[in-house]
């Protein structure tokens, strides 16, 4: 496995757990102000995250050696 496949697959997984645990912050009957919030900031830090996949995936992977 090359480190540039590892790369964005670790980000590939990052997205889904940040965007999964806003999902369930949103959607579980969750008590608690601190679980909101950080649910809230999980889903906030999901949107920079995937602009950096993207970004990765079509300029930076493409000049990197396999």
């Amino acid at each position: 496995m090359s480190l540039k496949f590892f790369h964005i697959f670790f980000i590939a997984l990052a997205i889904i757990c940040t965007f999964g645990f806003a999902a369930w912050t949103a959607w579980a009957q969750v008590d608690g102000l601190g679980t909101r919030i950080s649910g809230i900031c999980s889903g906030v830090l999901g949107v920079p995250l995937t602009i950096y996949g993207y970004w990765f995936v079509t300029k930076k992977a493409k000049q990197l050696i396999v």
